[in-house]
This record gives C-alpha cells, structure tokens and sequence, in this order.
C-alpha cells in the first residue's frame, strides 16, 4: 500500500497556493492508495471545507485529523463565551468531511485492506517542551500561553468547554485524546495486522528540537505530548506514526514505529520553487518496504498494558 501524507498547508495563506496546486499536479500524475491529511489546512472552517474538497479528488481514499488552526474560531467569539471548541470538533468539521468525501478519523478507525487508519488530533500539556524551555519559562507561563512578548494564539481562538462548561486546562484536553485515541486502537478488528496513527500534534519528544533564538523555545511547549507517544508505543500493530504541527519535515525511528511529518508550514518557512517544494513536502511510505522487524512487531497479540 502506498501511503503519501501532507500537513500544515495553511492554505488562508496566499503564498502557499502556488505549492498546493503544484502538489495537486504531482498527485494527479501518481494518486496513492490513501492520502493522509495531518492538520491545519487553514484558519477556519471555511478554508478548511474548500481544502478537503480539493484534496479529495487527489486520491481514491483521503483520511483526515484537523490541527489547532482548523479548530481556531474569531477571538471576540471565544472571549465572549459563545465557543465550544469540541462542537467543532465533533460536529462541524466531521460534517465538512463527510460532505467532501473525505473520512475523519476522530469517529473512529477507517480500515483499508490489512491496515487500519486511526488518528485524533491530539493536543498539549507542555511535555515535549526542551530543556532550554524549562530552564526559562515555568508551566505558569505555559498554560497563560504567553511569556515576554511571546503568545501562543490558541489560547486566544479555542476554547474547549468541560461538563460544567468551563474552559478546560490543556492538560485535561489532553487526557480526552488521548483516552479517545485507545479507544479507537481498541475498535480497531482483530484481523488487522498494520495499523497508521494519526494525530496533528507531535507524539514523541525526542522529535523536537530547539529553537536557533532560546526564546522561540518557548513554543515547544505546545508542540505535543508524549502521553500520545506512549498509547502508541503500547500498541504493537501501530507500526507508522503521522504528524504535523511542527514545520519542519521529518522521517524518524522511534523504536519499532516510523515516525512521518511531512509539513508546508508559512511561505517564509519553505523555499525553492512550487514543484520541488511539492514533491519534497509530500511523504510517501510504503508499507510493503518496512522493516522485517515493524511486520514482526505488527502481527503480535496486543499488549493488555494501558
């Protein structure tokens, strides 16, 4: 099965569409199996819903998980109170997908062949943040989401509300995902070997690195959370691991998992022209071309430990 994915395309960036419809071209001239949507495709529900659209007729199956971007909402509405971010979530994005054609994995595992497809977008609870970070900046300043001039937009444009119907702590939005991320590995049957996770948020520390500035360190904190990494690494069919959010692209082994980012990022971050750009932002994995030792791995019983 060929498997290429692509996140961050914030496409309500202008400078950025050059390269998406380069990406169009080169998928057109060889669609793969499943195409794997890893987050923000735009600041909003609009340019999300015209993204999907596009990228459906890319490949015969496109499967999604939204960033932070895609769930964002105007600022004066979530000051005022009138946003409930998992409505987004749960309701609105997943009726955009449905109406593009595209499936959204935070309803569940989508099976194609031997290999089942299961993502959440994930969220953050400081923990991938560096040593430079720590040194810094504390967790207060983490969960105000801005430090010395710094801010972290989410805070400003997301708001996801708890039973009582207060915001609730990144941390906590986290243990949501992260609880709905094993439920998905659990729904997923029995007879699948191979399982692809999704999220848009990094699941894995030591994919992060610091920044050239200390103070760019500080948004490291928001990059992930290992919490992710671990539900991950507990199941031993996930043999790839899909993600954005951080712009930089990236093919590493963590353990028996091959973990894929392939982001656009913003116009400022890429360089060269569209078609380079676009075939070097689009990854491609083979399944087939996996280590002995990931097909191995995949075909154990499952660990019971969760």
């Amino acid at each position: 099965m060929r498997i290429v994915c692509v996140s961050d395309l914030h496409l309500d960036h202008e400078g950025n569409e050059p390269v998406m419809e380069a990406m169009l071209e080169v998928l057109g001239r060889g669609p793969p199996d499943v195409l794997v949507v890893a987050g923000d495709l735009a600041s909003g529900q609009e340019g999300v819903a015209r993204g999907l659209e596009r990228l459906r007729r890319a490949a015969p199956r496109v499967v999604y998980v939204p960033g932070n971007h895609d769930l964002w909402s105007p600022w004066r509405s979530v000051a005022q109170g009138e946003v409930d971010t998992w409505t987004i979530y749960r309701e609105v994005l997943p009726a955009l997908a449905q109406e593009a054609g595209v499936e959204y994995l935070p309803e569940g595992p989508v099976c194609v062949g031997d290999v089942a497809f299961v993502g959440v977008t994930g969220w953050y609870d400081y923990s991938t943040a560096t040593r430079v970070a720590r040194f810094f900046f504390d967790d207060a300043a983490f969960r105000r989401g801005y430090q010395g001039g710094f801010a972290w937009a989410d805070a400003l444009r997301t708001a996801f509300l708890g039973q009582d119907g207060e915001p609730m702590s990144d941390a906590e939005v986290v243990a949501v995902m992260v609880s709905d991320l094993k439920t998905h590995l659990e729904a997923v049957p029995e007879h699948i070997s191979r399982v692809v996770a999704v999220t848009h948020v990094v699941p894995f520390a030591q994919t992060v690195q610091s920044r050239p500035f200390f103070a760019m360190d500080f948004f490291t904190a928001f990059l992930g959370s290992v919490r992710l990494g671990e539900v991950l690494l507990a199941d031993p069919r996930v043999s790839v691991s899909i993600c954005g959010h951080a712009h930089t692209p990236l093919r590493k082994r963590i353990g028996p998992i091959l973990l894929v980012r392939s982001p656009l990022g913003y116009p400022r971050e890429w360089r060269g022209s569209p078609a380079t750009v676009a075939r070097e932002r689009l990854g491609a994995i083979e399944l087939e071309d996996l280590t002995e030792s990931q097909s191995t791995r995949s075909t154990r019983p499952r660990s019971t430990s969760r």
